[in-house]
């Protein structure tokens, strides 16, 4: 716990100013509706442990998923300490019926992410962010391509990409749970949102591509006014590999530093591996998301069944 200068050394694209506000913001959070364990010395606090219950998480059953905020462990205290603070708060989950469980941990505490391994857990997500140059330039679009900013009248054309992205999250490797949604409802409802941009690739007058910017955050780094977070790129399947995905990501860029907003930020499944490679490219990575799911079946003989 503490230890910021260290922090802001390993990790140095996090953002500095406002970030104590927003963590001390999400701690209230957490501590007052979350389920967890803190551990003391004598009176001082040396560690804690806590996560937000979560319904449906990863499957029917409920969930709890441990934030970037949600543990911490003082010096002197390896990861052995943090999962045995998780083997007795599991054990209380568990017993409630949480059966999935996600944490997120700082990309450096490479340590810590091999304890969470060797207990279960794989690889889920991760956060990347990356300063944005003062001198940032849109790209030239691949040949056969332009790039143009999303507008309203763009829903109806744009509506099969966007049916066609939220589809591609529901087939493997990906297997993700995507709700069916009206498309172009969706996309007027999100562009009419003053924070938000997106652009939109053609070739001719088909859309191919489209890459979305808001100011929606996975954890309380990326959640600071000074960064905004790409919240979808998707490439139609005839357009990849020639450059678009990078060049909407420049035309990102380049409207941040015109915006005057110094840093962008992305949350990205890691195992959609094409995508995956372009934000580790262009991006730091600094947050690697775990996951586990215990077998519900469990409950019946390891006496966990609920109070």
């Amino acid at each position: 716990m503490g230890g910021n200068g260290r922090l802001r050394s390993a990790v140095p694209c996090l953002p500095a100013e406002g970030a104590a506000e927003a963590l001390r913001a999400r701690l209230e959070g957490l501590f007052s509706r979350g389920r967890g364990l803190a551990a003391f010395s004598g009176d001082a606090l040396v560690g804690y442990l806590a996560g937000y219950p979560v319904p449906a998480h990863f499957g029917e059953a409920g969930g709890v998923h441990i934030p970037l905020h949600g543990h911490a462990r003082a010096a002197g205290y390896g990861p052995g300490f943090v999962l045995s603070l998780y083997d007795r708060a599991a054990a209380s989950w568990v017993r409630d019926g949480l059966l999935s469980h996600t944490v997120t941990a700082y990309a450096h505490d490479a340590p810590l992410i091999e304890a969470w391994f060797r207990n279960g857990f794989g690889m889920r997500c991760a956060d990347a962010m990356r300063a944005v140059p003062a001198s940032a330039t849109e790209a030239e679009a691949p040949p056969g391509a332009r790039i143009a900013p999303a507008r309203a009248e763009h829903a109806e054309v744009l509506a099969p990409l966007h049916r066609a992205h939220n589809e591609f999250y529901r087939r493997s490797p990906l297997f993700m749970n995507h709700p069916d949604e009206d498309p172009a409802a969706e996309f007027v409802e999100w562009i009419h949102d003053g924070a938000r941009r997106e652009w939109a690739a053609f070739r001719g007058d088909a859309p191919v591509a489209f890459l979305r910017v808001g100011t929606t955050a996975e954890n309380f780094a990326s959640s600071l006014d000074s960064v905004r977070n790409i919240q979808g790129l998707y490439v139609d399947p005839s357009a990849r590999g020639r450059g678009i995905a990078r060049a909407l990501v420049d035309a990102a860029f380049a409207w941040c530093a015109r915006s005057g907003v110094p840093l962008l930020g992305v949350d990205y499944e890691t195992l959609n591996r094409p995508a995956a490679s372009l934000w580790e490219d262009r991006f730091e990575v600094y947050t690697r998301s775990l996951a586990r799911r215990v077998d519900e079946r469990v409950r019946a003989y390891a006496g966990l069944e609920p109070e």
